[in-house]
């Protein structure tokens, strides 16, 4: 997914969790979604398109997209989870591409582009 419109960027959040297990993926991704609908409805759109954890480095990622840095701290705040490092102009792809068909199309946000299925296999 790439977005060129500056309303709707894509940035990375980061959580360095000793003990990721205490919230867990699941729960982390329910307070981030929760948090991102309550403060949309008086802010700026703020969607979770993705969490990722990395149990071993002990490392939560989110990837957020919003119109700032700052719509995403507040919506990690929101949550109760301040984000330890927040990282803007992230480029990601989210579905399963190499069925050649992209999942669930209708489900990025309006200004997010979803590349050629065929591209990412020299097709």
């Amino acid at each position: 997914m790439v977005s060129t419109d500056p309303l709707h960027r894509c940035f990375l959040a980061e959580w360095y969790q000793p003990d990721l297990s205490a919230c867990g993926l699941d729960g982390m991704t329910a307070l981030l979604d929760d948090a991102a609908t309550r403060l949309t409805k008086d802010g700026p759109p703020v969607q979770l398109l993705a969490a990722i954890a990395s149990l071993r480095d002990e490392i939560l990622y989110g990837l957020f997209v919003a119109e700032s840095a700052q719509a995403v701290s507040d919506t990690c705040q929101g949550a109760g989870r301040p984000a330890d490092r927040i990282t803007g102009g992230v480029q990601a792809r989210v579905g399963d591409w190499t069925s050649g068909t992209p999942d669930d199309p209708p489900a990025l946000p309006h200004g997010i582009d979803r590349p050629d299925a065929g591209a990412h296999r020299g097709q």
